[in-house]
């Protein structure tokens, strides 16, 4: 859960920062968005092993950190 939250929140806004590039007209859709989305697909394994790496730490120190509060 938390390696594909942090994987997927990393390449879409790779995405969309591609998608500004090309409507601003500073690069090629095609282009950039091959660049950005493909070199952030790979950053975001190393994102989503530190993200489980840092909520398994935060799990085991001060769960009470992650638990929901009832309003």
């Amino acid at each position: 859960g938390s390696f594909t939250a942090a994987w997927c929140s990393l390449v879409l806004s790779a995405t969309c920062c591609a998608l500004e590039l090309s409507i601003s007209g500073t690069a090629p859709l095609k282009i950039v968005l091959s660049a950005m989305a493909g070199i952030h697909a790979v950053i975001g394994i190393g994102e989503g092993f530190i993200t489980v790496a840092t909520l398994s730490l935060i799990t085991r120190v001060r769960p009470d950190l992650l638990e929901l509060q009832k309003i």
